[in-house]
């Protein structure tokens, strides 16, 4: 039977971010689809003139028939057809810069059709910044094993094998605000400093002993 030592681990990097990432949600409702379709054009042509430093790509869009509740002379509630609301969701990403974020917040406010927004901060090299956490977790699997080989009295001798699976990556699900959250909307334009984005990986080492 083949003497064998088995060891997992966990690494992490921790970087400051460098880049934020921001969702806005473009809404409106109209009595008809012609008219909503014409709501949404006006609106996203007028962020797009306003935000010409910013670069933004749709994540969701469509125009749907919506409905409300009310009560009727029986004190029961039914739908009854309220009109044609649109819904276009943006993505873009900026270097960061808290008075960029603060200008691209005062610019959504002024878009009467802006619905909401969110943003978040990033790394632009993810990869690396994961990368670099798989190589500390290897390095910390290396210690733990020369400490249990000399804790038991034997030798590492080769490495047998080495497990990784990638950690799954980071979705971007931001905090989403409305824009007529005034106090959203001046935290968004304070000078902040955010706190140090951990990234982590996990490998399983297997070394045969002397």
């Amino acid at each position: 039977m083949e003497r064998e030592i088995r060891v997992y681990a966990t690494g992490t990097h921790r970087a400051l971010p460098d880049c934020i990432r921001a969702t806005v949600r473009l809404a409106g409702l109209k009595d008809t689809y012609e008219a909503a379709a014409e709501e949404f054009k006006d609106s996203f042509e007028f962020l797009l003139k306003e935000t010409k430093q910013f670069v933004f790509k749709t994540a969701d869009f469509s125009i749907n028939t919506h409905y409300a509740d009310e009560r009727d002379g029986n004190n029961v509630w039914r739908k009854k057809f309220a009109g044609f609301m649109f819904s276009h969701t943006l993505v873009c990403e900026f270097p960061f810069d808290t008075s960029a974020l603060g200008a691209f917040v005062f610019t959504l406010g002024r878009c009467k059709c802006v619905d909401s927004f969110g943003f978040d901060y990033a790394v632009t090299d993810e990869d690396g910044a994961y990368d670099a956490a798989a190589a500390d977790a290897v390095k910390k699997a290396v210690k733990k094993a020369n400490v249990l080989a000399a804790a038991a009295g034997v030798k590492l001798g080769d490495i047998a094998s080495i497990s990784f699976n990638a950690s799954p990556r980071n979705i971007f699900s931001p905090r989403m605000c409305k824009t007529n959250d005034r106090a959203a909307v001046m935290t968004a334009s304070v000078d902040v400093a955010p706190r140090e984005l951990s990234f982590s990986e996990s490998v399983e080492m297997v070394w045969e002993l002397k």
